[in-house]
Formats: C-alpha cells, sequence, structure tokens
C-alpha cells in the first residue's frame, strides 16, 4: 500500500471487510433458506431481491446524499447493517416465515444501494490525479480476491459455524469495517462538507446528460447481455450439456474468469501507453469474439482458457473506462452518474438474465452466446459514437 494516502488505505480496509462480508453473508442465507424449504427456487430468490433493492435504493440516493454528509451516510448505513444482520440471526433462532428473511435481505441490500456509488466517487478525491489509475486497479484487485475466495471460506466456514454462526462472523468483519471508515478523514478541499439543497431523480437525470455519464450508463446497459450468458445457471447448464463435463469444472471455469480478473488489475498500467479509444474498438471486439467462440467451443480446456483471457480483457476495460470517467466529471456530477449507473446496471442485470435464460431454454444455449457476443459488437457502435470524449 505504499504511495496511498491514509484516507484511501482507510477507504481500501473499510470495503474489504464489508464486501467480505456481504459475499459470506449471502452464501450463509442461501444455505439457510434451502435447508429450511429445500427449495432451489426459494434460495434463488435472495439474488433478486437483493438486485431489486439496488434498483430501488437508486431512485432514493440522490435525496439522501443531498441532504447528509458523506461520512454520516457511510458510517449510518454499515452501523445499520450490523443491527439487522443481528436480527436476521434472531429469525433463524425463532424460525420465523421466510418471507421477513428475504424482507431482511432486502433491507440490508438497500443500504448497500446508497453506499456503493458514494464510495466509488471518493477514490479521485482521496488521491491524485495520476494515481487514480493505480488506486482503482487497488480497489478493482481487492473486490476480485474477495469474489474468489470469499464463495471457498464461506462454505468451510459453513460447516463449522452453520448459518447463524457464519452471519455472526460477518457481523464481526462489519463492525470492523465500520471502525475503518470513521478513521476517514473528510475534512479535505476535495470533498465538500456543507449541505446541499435536496436533489430529486428527475434532477440527477438531468445531471447524466454529459456524454461521460451517457456512455457509461449506455456501456453498463447494453454490457448486461452480454455478461448474462456467463451467470450461474446458464453455464452450469453449458458445462453439464455441451461440454460434457461433471458440475465441478464450472467452479474452474468460474475461478478462471477470476483469476483473469486479477491478472488485468496487475497489468492496468500498461494501458497508459495506448490510445483509449483504440483499446475500446479493439477490447470489445475481443470480447464478442470470446463470446462466440466460447459458445460453439466443445473443449474443456479452451472453456477454461477463453474464460480467463475474457476475465483479462474485461477487467482492462472496466477499470480504464472508470477512470476515464472519474478524470473529467466533477464530484456533484460524478455522484449522479454513479447513482444512476447502479440503477441501470440492476435493471439491466434482471433483464438481460431473463431474456438470455429464456432464449437458453427455448433456442439452444450456443444462440444466447450469439445474441451477447453482437451485444459487444453494438458497444463498439457506441463507442465510435462517442469516440470525442476520448
Amino acid at each position: 500500500m505504499k504511495g496511498f494516502t491514509n484516507n484511501f488505505k482507510y477507504l481500501y480496509f473499510s470495503q474489504l471487510f464489508a464486501n467480505t462480508s456481504d459475499n459470506i453473508y449471502i452464501i450463509a442465507l442461501i444455505a439457510y433458506l434451502y435447508e429450511l424449504m429445500h427449495s432451489i427456487q426459494l434460495s434463488a430468490l435472495v439474488p433478486i431481491f437483493i438486485t431489486a433493492a439496488y434498483f430501488i435504493s437508486g431512485f432514493i440516493a440522490p435525496i439522501v446524499y443531498s441532504r447528509f454528509q458523506k461520512q454520516y451516510i457511510l458510517v449510518f448505513n454499515q452501523t445499520m447493517k450490523c443491527g439487522l444482520l443481528i436480527i436476521l440471526i434472531g429469525t433463524m433462532y425463532v424460525e420465523l416465515h421466510y418471507i421477513y428473511i428475504l424482507g431482511l435481505a432486502f433491507m440490508i441490500a438497500f443500504l448497500d444501494g446508497f453506499t456503493n456509488p458514494l464510495s466509488n466517487t471518493l477514490i479521485p478525491y482521496f488521491e491524485l490525479k495520476d494515481n487514480i489509475l493505480r488506486a482503482n486497479g487497488k480497489i478493482s484487485s481487492m473486490n476480485n480476491m474477495i469474489q474468489i475466495s470469499a464463495w471457498a471460506l464461506g462454505s468451510i466456514l459453513l460447516a463449522f459455524l452453520h448459518s447463524d454462526g457464519l452471519i455472526m462472523f460477518c457481523v464481526i468483519l462489519s463492525i470492523i469495517s465500520v471502525i475503518f471508515m470513521m478513521k476517514i478523514n473528510f475534512n479535505i478541499n476535495t470533498v465538500e462538507s456543507e449541505h446541499i439543497s435536496s436533489k430529486s431523480f428527475k434532477a440527477v437525470l438531468k445531471s447524466n446528460r454529459t456524454s461521460y455519464s451517457q456512455y457509461l450508463n449506455w456501456n453498463t446497459f447494453i454490457a448486461s447481455f452480454g455478461h448474462a450468458v456467463w451467470i450461474a445457471a446458464i453455464m452450469i447448464a453449458f458445462v453439464k450439456e455441451y461440454l460434457n463435463a461433471p458440475s465441478y469444472w464450472f467452479g474452474i471455469i468460474n475461478a478462471a474468469f477470476f483469476v483473469g480478473l486479477l491478472v488485468g488489475s496487475k497489468i492496468i498500467h500498461l494501458m497508459e501507453r495506448f490510445k483509449l479509444v483504440h483499446f475500446y474498438y479493439s477490447g470489445y471486439m475481443l470480447l464478442s469474439l470470446i463470446t462466440f467462440v466460447f459458445g460453439i467451443n466443445r473443449w474443456l480446456i479452451l472453456a477454461v482458457l477463453l474464460s480467463w483471457f475474457y476475465g483479462i480483457i474485461e477487467q482492462l476495460l472496466s477499470i480504464s473506462l472508470h477512470t476515464e470517467i472519474q478524470k473529467h466529471l466533477n464530484h456533484e456530477t460524478l455522484l449522479d452518474t454513479y447513482t444512476l449507473n447502479q440503477s441501470i446496471y440492476s435493471l439491466g442485470f434482471c433483464l438481460s438474465t431473463f431474456v438470455m435464460s429464456l432464449l437458453a431454454e427455448h433456442a439452444t444455449l450456443t444462440f444466447s452466446f450469439v445474441v451477447a457476443s453482437l451485444a459487444y459488437l453494438l458497444i463498439c457502435l457506441l463507442t465510435y459514437r462517442y469516440k470525442h470524449i476520448f
């Protein structure tokens, strides 16, 4: 962590413990509901409720941001999450109806819907402009490492602690996250501390009329249709039916993707040598080609390699795009952009998952990958439309 400000370090470790808690808590919740109801469909409601909460909080977030200071929002929400997790443990002991558990999961995700965009906007104000790319790479690398390790760690701990004990472990992680968050010094010139007038969601939409905001939001929505074929439901079916392999190969392919994300985080500095618009063209064309070849491929080793390569390109594109956005938008516009972007991501995730699952079930799995590859080509056209901003 050499070369980074103390504020960034506190933000980094706060996010580290908070994100680990979030991932492990979902494992505990899904495991508990499946054990309680013996229903896969019911367990699948957990991510749907969480995504819906993110989408709804996106409409309310602008009002919250305009009425309260940032440190209060971050600390209050993380503290409330600790309380809700403790209540969740209580509902498990008294074995309340599962709808109450889903309701608590919704409320926890609803609070996350305020903190996630806010955390993203703080990086360019805690670091020098020339160091933003490294900082984003560091945060992204940490998030990817959590995604790789948290599911394995959570599954192991679940066997020893059971669902309620695992959620108590998440409470401890959340408390540590709050401690680091309270160490952040918000009294710096780059982050305003005064209250501003209330802002409606309509005003947020108006604020997102900049070319950078429009490109990010359209990119997020279209890319969701490319990402949708890589979700567990489609990928597990593809591994079993098309690759004729045991289910554990899905885990290997998934792990290769996350390792690719880590590699992308480590080599992000190489992007400084390229003109961004050219990299975006070639990057999204590569994602389109990888997705298409993956869909027609029947070799396991090639599937693992393609997943790994996909992760590298995806990470390089994501980090460079967010860094460019953070460099060119002022703080208020940036906050509005990430607020709307989270809602668009949630909407895109739900819609694209539904559409791609429908195509996979009623057409063929290969056809769904072909459609996904076309989505990435559409982003190439979008990049050409907004090439002046790069």
